[in-house]
């Protein structure tokens, strides 16, 4: 006969729920046993608790094992004997009447989070299990940025708009139910790029559950589910239309002048708008061959040093080395009628993919310009200047080559004058 198996919920606690495993085919059962043991003390290798004098609980937990084993041994023959053959046992008949022979009830139906351990279900649902990994990242500042957890929230928040507040298990997640989320997601127009992170996010909460015991019915690495990310057309500021900002008159509107100034900071330090209100005098430091800013990235938590140069340092001086707080809306706003004023009128042609389709916007510069264009803008002007690659990453934070290049905006004839400067042409 099968056997059953015996797993731990979460092996990275201290404490874990004791999980009930039984396999039928290509269908699985999981059901908590509403029992948790120290994870230090649990023998994965005869899934049971082990024997220690400092731990007397171990005996009990055993024994409890050992009924549930044997408790659904007798039922699964019972309900054997009544089907006909093990395949045609309905898998929630088996995982109820187990439940009331050992005098518990099925929380099917019901949401089941207490904000700790999900009780009950063989296995949990898919919103409250996403909740549940949200709410453990939240607790762990020092893994998890809160940045970073948001995708999860919009994800949460995609699911129950498509299932339309349904509570589908983990299980329920298999190949139709991740198309139809695809489609659900083209139909609403979001974006090529958006979806990707939609489904990179989901194929994280089904690992992080297989990392628990549960398997969901899918292949998320399978070509037919895979969501490729498409390059994103932006706009970025040549050396003379930064020039145009520094010399647009604005002295009259303090506002735009201030946005302008932390802007085009941002355009030769490329940090991000967050990193750029928190920079102060205590970021400045004096070297042999010039000043530097020592900066920790907010977003990734790494120490960056970057070249001040001179222009930067006086704009800084000039704000007494704090540019106050603005919300970063507010900045991007400001900041189009700076490049409205400044004459960044050009007309630009991008590219977008809402729903999957390509569609041609055309609009004049200073409509498109936001904060992340002055990071962009500097990557792309260091990177014409001849700046290595490798160095400017040290700056921007990119880890692979292949995510940087796609910082890196210039068009055709841009490109072909930076050849031009190369021996090879010359």
């Amino acid at each position: 006969m099968t056997k059953v198996r015996f797993v731990l919920r979460d092996k990275r606690e201290d404490s874990s729920r004791i999980m009930m495993i039984y396999r039928m085919g290509d269908k699985r059962l999981m059901v908590s046993t509403g029992t948790s043991v120290l994870v230090r003390y649990w023998n994965e290798r005869t899934q049971r608790v082990k024997s220690r004098a400092e731990y007397p609980e171990f005996a009990q937990i055993n024994a409890q094992l050992d009924a549930y084993e044997s408790y659904f041994n007798d039922l699964l023959l019972e309900l054997t004997a009544q089907y006909r053959t093990r395949e045609n046992i309905p898998m929630y008949l088996l995982r109820q009447e187990f439940l009331s022979r050992v005098g518990r009830e099925s929380n099917e139906g019901k949401d089941g989070n207490d904000g700790e351990e999900i009780k009950g279900d063989e296995v949990p649902k898919l919103g409250t299990f996403i909740q549940e990994m949200v709410r453990k990242r939240l607790n762990q500042p020092h893994k998890f940025k809160a940045s970073s957890i948001k995708v999860y929230t919009s994800l949460l928040s995609n699911l129950n708009k498509y299932t339309k507040g349904a509570t589908p298990l983990l299980t329920d997640v298999d190949r139709g139910f991740i198309e139809g989320f695809q489609r659900y997601l083209v139909a609403e127009r979001k974006g090529i790029n958006y979806i990707n992170k939609q489904w990179v996010a989901l194929k994280v909460v089904l690992k992080e559950a297989r990392y628990q015991g549960i398997d969901a019915p899918v292949d998320m690495n399978h070509r037919s589910l895979t969501v490729p990310r498409k390059p994103v057309d932006n706009i970025y500021l040549n050396e003379e239309e930064i020039a145009l900002l520094l010399t647009c008159q604005l002295d009259a509107v303090p506002s735009l002048s201030r946005v302008r100034d932390i802007f085009i900071v941002g355009c030769y330090t490329g940090l991000r708008f967050g990193d750029l209100l928190q920079l102060s005098s205590r970021n400045i430091e004096s070297t042999p061959t010039g000043m530097i800013l020592n900066v920790v990235a907010g977003k990734t938590n790494t120490r960056i040093k970057i070249p001040l140069k001179p222009l930067v340092y006086e704009i800084l001086k000039k704000h007494g080395f704090s540019f106050g707080k603005i919300s970063n809306q507010k900045a991007n706003d400001y900041i189009k009628s700076v490049c409205q004023r400044a004459g960044l009128k050009k007309m630009v042609t991008l590219r977008s993919y809402p729903g999957g389709k390509v569609v041609e916007n055309t609009e004049p510069k200073w409509k498109l310009v936001s904060f992340h264009t002055a990071r962009r803008s500097f990557a792309t002007n260091a990177y014409q200047a001849g700046i290595p690659m490798l160095n400017i990453m040290k700056i921007t934070g990119h880890k692979k080559p292949s995510t940087f290049m796609e910082y890196i905006k210039f068009d055709e004839e841009e490109n072909a004058n930076l050849l031009l400067r190369s021996p090879l042409f010359n």
